[in-house]
């Protein structure tokens, strides 16, 4: 789901979920989404219109009842193969709700690997972004270290300025900080109304989403708690607080292998802040997405849960040829 194109056209968005015959990205999910008795790919194909318009939608900022609030909850190295009733049963349960979408992301950006930056960079900006690669295995261009994200200081992303040239030289000119710019524009008549923030970023991968095209973040950030039940509150206050947009940095895995205790502690974190999204009182519409790779390049998983519209099979996007496949671009 785009969350720029959302805000440009207006609260609906525009992100297409379309339901096509389950491949690769998912087709070990056709028997389990049939058994919950949610739509399965056979049922046809939902497009999410786009209206009202951009000047509908910031008058409309000063009421949350005039918003359809979004949650963007973002992950890293993890995709369907990883996912199994018993190694992720978080996902494995949200998978098979009727409300859910799934589909598979092509995270490769300005390099055949991402890391954790670039995906955050493609939502900020909707374009291919990276940070500079201190290591590399050079017959794929895949990094083998990735930067650790960083807290923002004095509410600005540190090394901004650095992605903005390395963005300049890639030759895809991306516009970063334009989700932020987006978001700016909103927040102020937002505030005067609820006396809250447009939107609330948690996580340092957040803070680059919500960034402005200075690398000044919009909205209201904090950092992400250590714990699944704390991040789930954070998630909670957000949404209890009238934000409209709430961004989830919820971590993700870079390098080794994905099973064990790190794949088992992700899952209860993307479990936890997708079971508080749910329970929202104006139930938003809340999508996961895996950003980055894990080590060589691979698919990511990516569900869109809208309550308002149960699934009619898998999620795609106009950005791509290919049945039930995304990229990160399609998530600013």
């Amino acid at each position: 789901m785009g969350l720029a194109r959302r805000l440009a056209a207006g609260a609906a968005g525009v992100l297409v979920a379309v339901a096509l015959a389950a491949g690769a990205a998912g087709a070990a999910w056709a028997g389990t989404r049939a058994a919950s008795g949610a739509p399965t790919a056979d049922a046809g194909s939902r497009v999410v219109s786009a209206a009202p318009a951009a000047r509908e939608a910031a008058d409309d900022a000063a009421s949350p009842a005039g918003q359809r609030r979004t949650v963007l909850i973002g992950t890293g190295g993890i995709g369907w193969d990883d996912v199994s009733e018993t190694a992720t049963p978080a996902l494995w349960r949200a998978a098979g709700q009727a409300s859910t979408s799934l589909g598979a992301v092509i995270t490769r950006s300005v390099r055949a690997g991402a890391c954790p930056v670039d995906g955050w960079l493609a939502v900020s900006s909707g374009g291919r972004a990276a940070d500079a690669a201190t290591k590399g295995a050079a017959d794929l261009d895949v990094p083998t270290d990735c930067a650790t994200l960083a807290a923002p200081v004095d509410g600005t992303v540190p090394g901004w300025q650095a992605y903005r040239k390395l963005a300049s030289a890639s030759g895809y000119d991306p516009p970063l900080g334009q989700l932020g710019d987006l978001i700016a524009a909103y927040d102020t008549a937002h505030a005067a109304g609820t006396g809250a923030p447009f939107a609330v970023g948690i996580g340092p991968g957040a803070a680059i989403a919500l960034a402005d095209s200075a690398g000044h973040v919009q909205g209201a950030w904090e950092a992400a708690a250590s714990t699944a039940a704390g991040l789930a509150a954070q998630v909670t206050r957000a949404l209890e607080g009238s934000a409209v947009i709430v961004v989830v940095d919820a971590g993700g895995l870079r390098g080794g292998a994905a099973g064990g205790a790190r794949l088992t502690a992700l899952d209860q974190r993307l479990g936890a802040a997708l079971a508080a999204a749910g329970k929202a009182a104006a139930a938003p519409r809340v999508t996961l997405a895996s950003l980055w790779d894990r080590s060589r390049p691979a698919l990511g998983l990516a569900l869109d849960a809208d309550p308002a519209t149960p699934s009619t099979g898998l999620l795609g996007s106009t950005a791509t040829d290919r049945p039930a496949v995304t990229v990160t671009t399609d998530f600013h």
